[in-house]
């Protein structure tokens, strides 16, 4: 329920906690913050709620989909922190490796195509 408060700090704060915390249910909850992370607007928000989907691991398509769509971001650190972690998933994230290779050959941040 915090995920969903009105006061982004409380739901900042949320998914911190439930990434490191491996909750019973942690696939559900993952696609939760993928949701989450496609309607989000705020750039710290959307940093935290990939850095938590990343931690619980849990790869499946709404996940994926939800990382490979963060990799077109305004925000450069968003755009990083996704393949970040669709680079963690290896093979699992074969269904994003076209936005991966798009990211790493045509991003205009060095860091992102080196990551």
């Amino acid at each position: 329920p915090l995920l969903k408060d009105p006061d982004k700090a409380v739901r900042k704060a949320a998914a911190f906690a439930l990434g490191r915390i491996q909750p019973d249910g942690a696939s559900t909850l993952a696609e939760t913050m993928a949701g989450m992370l496609a309607a989000e607007k705020d750039a710290d928000l959307k940093r935290e709620l990939v850095a938590s989907i990343g931690l619980l691991g849990e790869k499946g398509g709404p996940v994926l989909a939800a990382l490979a769509a963060a990799l077109t971001d305004a925000d450069d650190e968003v755009r990083r922190a996704a393949a970040r972690v669709l680079g963690t998933f290896g093979p699992a994230a074969s269904s994003a490796s076209d936005k991966l290779y798009a990211a790493f050959t045509d991003d205009k941040v060095k860091d992102i195509r080196i990551d």
